[in-house]
């Protein structure tokens, strides 16, 4: 029955981590959620400024679209 309880109180220590990491990482998803929120806003005001035509702005899915840019060759 002891062995039972130790483990029990180990796996919860674990869960206890893997809660307070994932809590860390929730936190930094809404900080770098907002700061591109604020890059579009700036490329959204840029693009009105320049009149630039080009294709979307950078989304929230974590894909960037390389073609869009120029490229160094």
């Amino acid at each position: 029955m002891k062995h039972i309880l130790t483990s029990f109180a180990i796996t919860m220590q674990q869960v206890f981590a893997v809660q307070a990491g994932n809590s860390v990482l929730r936190t930094q998803m809404v900080e770098l959620s907002n700061r591109l929120q604020s890059l579009n806003e700036i490329l959204y005001c840029l693009k009105a400024k320049y009149c630039i035509s080009s294709g979307p702005m950078i989304t929230d899915n974590f894909i960037i679209l390389h073609q869009e840019w120029p490229h160094d060759h």
